[in-house]
C-alpha cells in the first residue's frame, strides 16, 4: 500500500507532498513510514487477512501557529473518519490515531511551525 499516495487523496490543500523527507516551503505534507510489528493471527500467515503501516506525518505549514493547527486538525479529522475504505485495489479498514490530537513541535529554523500526527493504517492483505 502507498501510504503517500493515500494521504494526497486527502482534501487538505498541501501544496507539496514528500515521502522520508521534508522539502522546501510552506503548505506541506511529508509522510514518513515507521517499523510495524509483525502481526501474524494465531492461525499463522495462511490467516492472517490484514496488515498495517505506522507513520509519522508532519504538517509543516505556516508561520502563523493557528493556520498550522487547522490544517494539522482537518487532516487528523479526515483520517479519523478513513473506515473500509477502498484505495489503489486495497481495502483500508481504519486509521488508528496514536494521539488525541497532532502532535506541536515547535519551529523549524525558518519560522514554519509544524505537528506531527502519529498513525497506524490497517488494511486488507492483496498477496
Amino acid at each position: 500500500m502507498n501510504s503517500l499516495e493515500f494521504i494526497k487523496t486527502l482534501p487538505i490543500d498541501a501544496e507539496r507532498y514528500f515521502f522520508g523527507t521534508l522539502g522546501e516551503g510552506e503548505n506541506t505534507v511529508a509522510v514518513y513510514e515507521k517499523p510495524t510489528a509483525n502481526e501474524t493471527a494465531l492461525g499463522g500467515e495462511e490467516t492472517t487477512k490484514t496488515r498495517s503501516k505506522s507513520l509519522s506525518i508532519l504538517i509543516h505549514w505556516s508561520r502563523r501557529a493557528d493556520e498550522t493547527r487547522n490544517a494539522a486538525l482537518k487532516l487528523y479529522n479526515l483520517l479519523k473518519d478513513v473506515h473500509n475504505v477502498t484505495f489503489d485495489d486495497v481495502r483500508i479498514a481504519f486509521v488508528k490515531l496514536n494521539n488525541n490530537e497532532p502532535i506541536d513541535v515547535g519551529t523549524n529554523k525558518e519560522g514554519i511551525f509544524e505537528r506531527i500526527i502519529d498513525c497506524k493504517i490497517y488494511y486488507e492483505r492483496m498477496d
